[in-house]
Protein backbone atom coordinates (compact mmCIF):
# COMPACT_ATOMS: atom_id res chain seq x y z
CA UNK A 1 0.00 0.00 0.00
CA UNK A 2 1.24 3.42 -1.12
CA UNK A 3 1.96 6.22 1.44
CA UNK A 4 -0.85 8.44 -0.04
CA UNK A 5 -3.53 5.61 0.26
CA UNK A 6 -2.53 4.68 4.02
CA UNK A 7 -3.09 8.31 4.43
CA UNK A 8 -6.60 8.22 2.21
CA UNK A 9 -7.81 5.37 4.09
CA UNK A 10 -8.62 6.55 7.73
CA UNK A 11 -10.50 9.66 6.45
CA UNK A 12 -12.77 7.29 3.70
CA UNK A 13 -13.26 5.26 7.46
CA UNK A 14 -13.83 7.91 9.08
CA UNK A 15 -16.19 9.70 7.15
CA UNK A 16 -18.13 5.80 6.17
CA UNK A 17 -18.28 6.08 10.59
CA UNK A 18 -19.50 9.45 10.77
CA UNK A 19 -22.40 8.80 8.05
CA UNK A 20 -23.33 5.74 10.04
CA UNK A 21 -23.43 7.55 13.06
CA UNK A 22 -25.89 10.14 11.91
CA UNK A 23 -28.36 7.77 9.96
CA UNK A 24 -28.42 6.01 13.21
CA UNK A 25 -29.02 9.29 15.59
CA UNK A 26 -31.54 10.44 13.15
CA UNK A 27 -35.13 9.72 14.78
CA UNK A 28 -37.56 8.56 11.98
CA UNK A 29 -40.08 11.07 10.98
CA UNK A 30 -43.40 9.63 11.18
CA UNK A 31 -45.44 10.35 8.74
CA UNK A 32 -49.52 11.66 8.73
CA UNK A 33 -52.30 12.35 6.29
CA UNK A 34 -54.42 14.70 6.40
CA UNK A 35 -57.70 14.30 6.63
CA UNK A 36 -59.69 16.27 4.01
CA UNK A 37 -61.22 19.89 5.45
CA UNK A 38 -64.62 19.67 5.74
CA UNK A 39 -66.88 23.26 5.56
CA UNK A 40 -67.76 24.51 8.43
CA UNK A 41 -71.27 25.45 7.44
CA UNK A 42 -71.89 22.03 6.15
CA UNK A 43 -70.53 20.36 9.31
CA UNK A 44 -72.90 17.60 10.48
CA UNK A 45 -74.09 18.17 13.88
CA UNK A 46 -76.94 16.07 15.56
CA UNK A 47 -80.61 16.20 14.26
CA UNK A 48 -79.66 18.59 11.55
CA UNK A 49 -79.79 18.52 7.86
CA UNK A 50 -77.31 21.39 6.25
CA UNK A 51 -76.33 21.70 2.80
CA UNK A 52 -75.90 23.94 -1.12
CA UNK A 53 -76.83 23.82 -4.05
CA UNK A 54 -75.31 24.89 -6.96
CA UNK A 55 -75.08 24.86 -10.88
CA UNK A 56 -72.84 23.13 -13.37
CA UNK A 57 -70.89 26.66 -13.03
CA UNK A 58 -70.24 26.71 -9.59
CA UNK A 59 -72.94 29.42 -8.61
CA UNK A 60 -75.44 28.75 -6.01
CA UNK A 61 -79.34 27.51 -6.59
CA UNK A 62 -81.83 29.61 -4.62
CA UNK A 63 -85.50 27.68 -4.25
CA UNK A 64 -84.70 24.24 -5.03
CA UNK A 65 -86.95 22.25 -2.39
CA UNK A 66 -85.02 19.33 -0.34
CA UNK A 67 -87.26 16.46 0.26
CA UNK A 68 -86.17 15.17 4.04
CA UNK A 69 -88.45 11.87 4.24
CA UNK A 70 -87.86 8.87 6.69
CA UNK A 71 -89.23 6.78 9.56
CA UNK A 72 -88.61 7.57 13.32
CA UNK A 73 -86.75 5.26 15.31
CA UNK A 74 -89.24 5.96 18.88
CA UNK A 75 -92.88 4.93 17.04
CA UNK A 76 -91.84 3.94 13.49
CA UNK A 77 -94.14 7.51 12.31
CA UNK A 78 -93.35 9.00 8.90
CA UNK A 79 -91.61 12.25 9.43
CA UNK A 80 -91.46 14.33 5.53
CA UNK A 81 -89.58 17.54 5.58
CA UNK A 82 -89.35 20.04 3.07
CA UNK A 83 -86.54 22.84 3.73
CA UNK A 84 -85.37 25.11 0.25
CA UNK A 85 -82.48 26.90 -0.36
CA UNK A 86 -81.65 30.64 0.34
CA UNK A 87 -79.96 32.88 -2.07
CA UNK A 88 -76.53 31.38 -1.39
CA UNK A 89 -77.98 28.26 -2.49
CA UNK A 90 -78.09 26.51 1.14
CA UNK A 91 -80.59 24.79 3.44
CA UNK A 92 -80.43 23.81 6.95
CA UNK A 93 -83.49 21.94 8.81
CA UNK A 94 -83.25 21.67 12.56
CA UNK A 95 -84.91 19.56 15.25
CA UNK A 96 -85.02 16.25 12.97
CA UNK A 97 -86.41 13.16 14.70
CA UNK A 98 -84.13 10.40 15.23
CA UNK A 99 -84.29 8.38 12.63
CA UNK A 100 -83.43 7.25 8.91
CA UNK A 101 -83.75 9.17 6.45
CA UNK A 102 -83.57 9.88 2.30
CA UNK A 103 -82.58 13.25 1.45
CA UNK A 104 -82.96 14.48 -2.12
CA UNK A 105 -83.87 18.13 -3.99
CA UNK A 106 -85.99 19.04 -6.94
CA UNK A 107 -86.40 22.25 -8.39
CA UNK A 108 -89.61 23.64 -10.31
CA UNK A 109 -88.33 24.93 -13.29
CA UNK A 110 -90.57 27.16 -15.87
CA UNK A 111 -89.28 26.21 -19.48
CA UNK A 112 -91.01 27.40 -23.04
CA UNK A 113 -93.82 27.61 -21.40
CA UNK A 114 -93.85 24.61 -19.52
CA UNK A 115 -93.50 23.96 -16.04
CA UNK A 116 -91.32 21.06 -14.50
CA UNK A 117 -89.63 19.84 -11.39
CA UNK A 118 -86.32 19.21 -11.92
CA UNK A 119 -84.25 17.02 -9.85
CA UNK A 120 -80.91 18.11 -8.50
CA UNK A 121 -78.12 15.48 -8.31
CA UNK A 122 -76.29 14.50 -5.00
CA UNK A 123 -72.66 15.13 -4.52
CA UNK A 124 -72.41 12.86 -1.80
CA UNK A 125 -73.54 9.28 -2.86
CA UNK A 126 -75.80 7.40 -4.29
CA UNK A 127 -79.55 8.75 -4.62
CA UNK A 128 -80.66 5.60 -2.30
CA UNK A 129 -78.96 6.32 0.20
CA UNK A 130 -80.06 6.86 4.19
CA UNK A 131 -79.07 8.98 6.97
CA UNK A 132 -79.25 8.68 10.91
CA UNK A 133 -80.52 11.95 11.90
CA UNK A 134 -78.83 11.65 15.28
CA UNK A 135 -75.35 11.55 13.31
CA UNK A 136 -76.42 14.97 12.05
CA UNK A 137 -76.68 15.01 7.86
CA UNK A 138 -74.43 16.79 5.53
CA UNK A 139 -75.27 16.83 1.76
CA UNK A 140 -74.90 19.03 -0.82
CA UNK A 141 -76.33 18.87 -4.54
CA UNK A 142 -75.51 20.31 -7.98
CA UNK A 143 -78.20 20.95 -10.90
CA UNK A 144 -77.00 18.93 -13.92
CA UNK A 145 -78.63 18.58 -16.88
CA UNK A 146 -76.90 16.10 -18.37
CA UNK A 147 -74.15 13.56 -17.09
CA UNK A 148 -75.53 10.14 -15.62
CA UNK A 149 -77.38 9.67 -12.35
CA UNK A 150 -75.86 8.55 -9.00
CA UNK A 151 -77.74 5.69 -8.59
CA UNK A 152 -76.74 1.83 -7.51
CA UNK A 153 -78.77 0.72 -10.54
CA UNK A 154 -76.60 2.79 -13.01
CA UNK A 155 -76.73 1.21 -16.31
CA UNK A 156 -74.79 2.74 -18.81
CA UNK A 157 -76.55 1.41 -21.82
CA UNK A 158 -80.06 2.33 -20.65
CA UNK A 159 -81.01 5.88 -21.60
CA UNK A 160 -82.97 5.91 -18.18
CA UNK A 161 -79.57 6.26 -16.41
CA UNK A 162 -78.62 9.53 -17.36
CA UNK A 163 -79.99 13.15 -16.55
CA UNK A 164 -80.20 13.83 -20.18
CA UNK A 165 -82.51 12.93 -22.72
CA UNK A 166 -81.91 10.29 -25.58
CA UNK A 167 -83.20 10.46 -29.24
CA UNK A 168 -84.38 7.70 -31.35
CA UNK A 169 -83.65 8.07 -35.37
CA UNK A 170 -86.23 5.37 -36.78
CA UNK A 171 -85.76 3.89 -40.03
CA UNK A 172 -89.33 4.26 -41.61
CA UNK A 173 -92.22 6.75 -41.83
CA UNK A 174 -94.57 7.16 -39.11
CA UNK A 175 -96.93 4.63 -40.30
CA UNK A 176 -94.07 1.76 -39.87
CA UNK A 177 -94.34 1.07 -43.45
CA UNK A 178 -92.09 2.70 -45.72
CA UNK A 179 -88.35 1.78 -44.45
CA UNK A 180 -85.60 3.64 -45.49
CA UNK A 181 -83.44 2.31 -48.37
CA UNK A 182 -80.19 3.03 -48.49
CA UNK A 183 -77.24 1.14 -49.79
CA UNK A 184 -75.47 -1.08 -47.97
CA UNK A 185 -71.82 0.96 -45.78
CA UNK A 186 -73.61 3.87 -45.72
CA UNK A 187 -73.76 6.58 -43.10
CA UNK A 188 -76.23 8.07 -41.28
CA UNK A 189 -75.28 11.71 -39.67
CA UNK A 190 -77.14 14.17 -37.33
CA UNK A 191 -77.09 17.09 -36.01
CA UNK A 192 -78.85 19.14 -33.04
CA UNK A 193 -78.81 22.87 -32.46
CA UNK A 194 -79.33 24.81 -29.96
CA UNK A 195 -82.89 26.50 -30.12
CA UNK A 196 -82.53 29.32 -27.41
CA UNK A 197 -81.19 28.81 -24.01
CA UNK A 198 -80.71 25.36 -22.22
CA UNK A 199 -83.17 24.33 -19.29
CA UNK A 200 -80.83 25.32 -16.82
CA UNK A 201 -79.97 28.98 -18.23
CA UNK A 202 -76.90 27.81 -20.09
CA UNK A 203 -75.91 28.10 -23.39
CA UNK A 204 -75.82 24.59 -25.65
CA UNK A 205 -72.99 23.63 -28.12
CA UNK A 206 -73.87 21.71 -31.21
CA UNK A 207 -74.28 17.72 -31.32
CA UNK A 208 -73.07 15.88 -34.04
CA UNK A 209 -73.39 12.31 -34.50
CA UNK A 210 -73.74 9.42 -36.39
CA UNK A 211 -74.02 6.09 -36.92
CA UNK A 212 -73.42 2.99 -39.82
CA UNK A 213 -77.40 2.55 -41.79
CA UNK A 214 -78.74 -1.05 -40.41
CA UNK A 215 -80.43 -2.17 -43.17
CA UNK A 216 -84.34 -3.47 -42.17
CA UNK A 217 -83.38 -2.43 -38.51
CA UNK A 218 -86.40 -0.42 -36.82
CA UNK A 219 -84.15 1.50 -34.24
CA UNK A 220 -81.24 2.87 -36.95
CA UNK A 221 -79.53 5.05 -33.88
CA UNK A 222 -80.09 5.84 -30.16
CA UNK A 223 -78.18 8.85 -29.00
CA UNK A 224 -78.25 8.96 -25.42
CA UNK A 225 -77.52 12.13 -21.98
CA UNK A 226 -78.12 15.18 -24.51
CA UNK A 227 -78.47 17.91 -21.98
CA UNK A 228 -82.01 19.11 -21.85
CA UNK A 229 -83.37 21.93 -23.66
CA UNK A 230 -84.90 22.21 -27.00
CA UNK A 231 -82.73 22.33 -30.77
CA UNK A 232 -83.27 22.14 -34.14
CA UNK A 233 -82.79 18.55 -35.80
CA UNK A 234 -81.47 17.72 -39.30
CA UNK A 235 -80.58 14.21 -40.54
CA UNK A 236 -78.46 13.13 -43.74
CA UNK A 237 -76.58 9.85 -44.98
CA UNK A 238 -73.61 9.54 -46.33
CA UNK A 239 -73.67 6.90 -49.14
CA UNK A 240 -71.16 4.41 -50.43
CA UNK A 241 -69.46 6.68 -53.08
CA UNK A 242 -69.56 9.74 -51.12
CA UNK A 243 -72.48 11.49 -52.15
CA UNK A 244 -74.38 12.69 -49.13
CA UNK A 245 -78.57 12.69 -49.26
CA UNK A 246 -80.85 14.97 -46.99
CA UNK A 247 -82.94 12.97 -44.94
CA UNK A 248 -86.63 14.70 -44.08
CA UNK A 249 -87.94 14.20 -40.81
CA UNK A 250 -91.62 14.57 -39.89
CA UNK A 251 -92.65 17.13 -37.84
CA UNK A 252 -95.49 15.11 -36.24
CA UNK A 253 -98.27 17.89 -37.99
CA UNK A 254 -99.92 15.95 -40.43
CA UNK A 255 -99.57 12.39 -42.75
CA UNK A 256 -99.16 13.72 -45.98
CA UNK A 257 -95.41 13.48 -47.31
CA UNK A 258 -95.17 16.94 -47.26
CA UNK A 259 -94.74 17.21 -43.29
CA UNK A 260 -91.34 15.71 -43.77
CA UNK A 261 -89.21 18.37 -43.47
CA UNK A 262 -85.05 18.66 -43.64
CA UNK A 263 -85.21 19.92 -40.35
CA UNK A 264 -87.32 19.51 -36.98
CA UNK A 265 -87.38 20.93 -33.60
CA UNK A 266 -87.58 18.32 -30.36
CA UNK A 267 -87.33 18.91 -27.19
CA UNK A 268 -85.73 17.22 -24.40
CA UNK A 269 -87.18 17.90 -20.67
CA UNK A 270 -88.03 16.20 -17.22
CA UNK A 271 -91.60 14.00 -17.84
CA UNK A 272 -93.95 15.52 -15.61
CA UNK A 273 -94.21 17.62 -12.55
CA UNK A 274 -94.54 14.36 -10.24
CA UNK A 275 -94.22 15.52 -6.47
CA UNK A 276 -90.67 13.49 -6.58
CA UNK A 277 -89.33 13.01 -9.91
CA UNK A 278 -86.38 11.20 -8.72
CA UNK A 279 -88.01 8.39 -8.05
CA UNK A 280 -89.50 7.83 -11.22
CA UNK A 281 -86.37 9.98 -12.99
CA UNK A 282 -87.92 9.60 -16.88
CA UNK A 283 -86.59 12.18 -19.50
CA UNK A 284 -89.42 13.08 -22.96
CA UNK A 285 -87.37 11.15 -25.67
CA UNK A 286 -87.28 12.76 -28.94
CA UNK A 287 -88.62 9.70 -32.11
CA UNK A 288 -88.05 10.81 -35.01
CA UNK A 289 -89.54 9.01 -38.64
CA UNK A 290 -87.64 9.30 -41.70
CA UNK A 291 -88.42 9.79 -45.01
CA UNK A 292 -85.62 9.94 -48.32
Amino acid sequence: MTKQMKNIFPLVAGLICLSAATLTAAPAKKRTVKKPAVSQSNASQPNTARGTVKDAQGKPVSDVTVDISGTVTANGGIVSLDPTTNAAGRYTQTDIPAGSYSVLAWKQVTYNGQTYRVPMSPVQGKIEDQYLSRKGIARDFKWKISGPIPSRFFDANEPNSYYGGSLKIFGTDENMLNRLDLPAGSVLQGRLVPDGPLMDGSTGRVITFEGPYKQGELYQIIHKDIPLGRYSLSLSALLPGGETKVIRLYDGSGHEDSDFKPTTTIGFAPSGAAVRPYQTHFINGGGVYVKL
